[in-house]
């Protein structure tokens, strides 16, 4: 399915191309022979959605050049990418820009030129200070204190102020627009202890802090620093993930009414996609599948609606058995004898029993640790008489079998022959690794993002499975 968006937004690219004034020309030179290729990619907007949108390719020619162009709506940060390095790169409709990758036999280093060049050239020396003086972003967890994680927060964010107040450039730099984003981030980080949970009681010295920022600007939504703060205060400030559905109704009324334009249709496609990849929660709204068909009919941003597509797919799937051709054309190998068989006949020997499915492979670290740390999940999942399968997506059966060993985990263990073509992986876009599937004793697919089995997701994996029929009151 990321596949599918990718291809449709390369074909909406090629339809704006007529649209002049939206023509973005980024051309560049480098002395370094290694790099043969830039990228020009975008960070997609949608937390569940992992690769970047690539908008352009450039390879070098004869004189060591590279010409990329693009279309935009609105400003933006863009990514450059060059032979493993990448760099920050600010955009604006209309505006041409140059750069010079410049390798000195230690590191490599870029310069840029022209209109916005003075923006791109901030945003990369700002994420090279911040490096070099091993200065991170604040992360909070449960139980920390909240008024120490404020300082921590105040410290970050006066840290890269001060860095902008001193910054020179020979090229013209928008600090107005800068000072904005950065406000952005800090809002949207002195947000993470709601994020966490929602229910917190913040002191009334904190939430005073948490400005009301405009949230309606068309003109920022292509920002990043933009985007996190609106999904952080109109949907995971106010209700978890594996909530959603039940908070659906409030959210999408507190949406509709407190944002307009592009910055709505983005509040509204990321809600939507919530609720279809979270089902440990009930709907008791009864909203939602018209809400998704009017946001289809209604969404005309390119990315936006490609992704609200995938989700109703995805939905669609949901209280379904998987498609004929499907079982009967997905071939599994089993560990214990080798023998191949179809995926039809895995499930049959597990008639009238729920399924948890574990895609994993012997390369994926977060595949292998949830198996390492699983042991509360499997026991809580066998108390339930929920059989564990594992499904490996190795493309070498040696190194599958190597790895089964090595975590014990030969029972209900099998490698999917061909794993990138087969019938389950396309159908269900299993691109993205760990993953799992909870199926109910009809093997109708209940969750096809059901939680990971690590012990720290315990809850969540009771949840999923015992579909609690509870109305969360965290947002009303």
């Amino acid at each position: 399915m990321k596949r599918y968006i990718f291809l449709l937004w390369l074909c909406a690219t090629t339809a704006f191309s007529q649209r002049s004034d939206f023509l973005v020309t980024i051309s560049g030179t480098t002395n370094d022979s290694t790099i043969n290729e830039v990228v020009l990619s975008k960070n997609n907007p949608f937390l569940d959605i992992y690769q970047p949108v690539i908008i352009s390719k450039s390879y070098k020619n004869k004189r060591n050049e590279f010409t990329l162009k693009c279309n935009i709506e609105n400003a933006q940060i863009l990514n450059l990418y060059a032979n493993r390095k990448s760099w920050k790169i600010f955009v604006s409709p209309g505006s041409n820009q140059q750069f010079s990758i410049l390798n000195d036999g230690k590191n490599k280093t870029i310069t840029f030129s022209g209109k916005d060049a003075g923006n791109s050239t901030f945003l990369n020396e700002l994420n090279d200070y911040l490096k070099i003086n091993k200065i991170k972003a604040p992360s909070f967890s449960l139980g920390s204190d909240e008024g120490d994680y404020q300082v921590r927060v105040d410290n970050f964010y006066n840290k890269m102020s001060d860095f902008l107040k001193n910054f020179t450039s020979a090229a013209p730099i928008n600090k107005a627009l800068i000072t904005k984003l950065l406000a952005y981030q800090y809002q949207s980080l002195l947000e993470a202890p709601l994020r966490k949970n929602p229910q917190a009681k913040l002191s009334a010295g904190y939430v005073k802090d948490l400005l009301n920022l405009q949230t309606s600007d068309s003109k920022m939504i292509d920002y990043e620093y933009f985007t996190d703060l609106l999904r952080s205060r109109f949907i995971l400030s106010k209700s978890k993930p594996s909530d959603i559905r039940a908070n659906f109704g409030a959210l999408h009324k507190d949406i509709n009414q407190h944002t307009k334009g592009k910055a709505r249709d983005f509040l509204l496609s990321s809600l939507i996609g919530f609720y279809v990849t979270n089902a440990s929660s009930t709907d008791t709204s009864k909203i939602f599948e018209s809400v998704f068909k009017n946001a289809l009919d209604t969404i005309k941003d390119t990315t936006y609606h490609n992704y609200l597509e995938s989700k109703y797919i995805e939905y669609s799937y949901l209280n379904k058995q998987f498609p004929d051709k499907v079982l009967d054309e997905t071939i599994l190998i089993r560990y214990r004898d080798k023998e191949k068989m179809t995926l039809r006949k895995v499930l049959n020997e597990y008639k009238m029993t729920s399924v948890y499915v574990d895609f994993w492979a012997s390369w994926c670290a977060p595949c292998r640790y949830d198996i390492q740390e699983s042991k509360e999940s499997k026991a809580f999942l066998a108390d339930k008489k929920i059989h564990l399968i594992y499904l490996s997506i190795d493309k070498d059966q040696k190194s599958w079998e190597k790895a089964v060993e090595e975590e014990n985990i030969m029972d209900n263990q099998y490698l999917v022959q061909s794993a990138l073509k087969s019938e389950i992986v396309n159908h269900y876009s299993i691109y993205a690794i760990p993953r799992y599937f909870f199926l109910d004793q009809n093997h109708l697919l209940q969750n096809a993002f059901a939680p990971r089995l690590g012990k720290a997701h315990l809850e969540s994996v009771r949840k999923a499975v015992e579909n609690e029929k509870i109305q969360i009151t965290t947002y009303k």
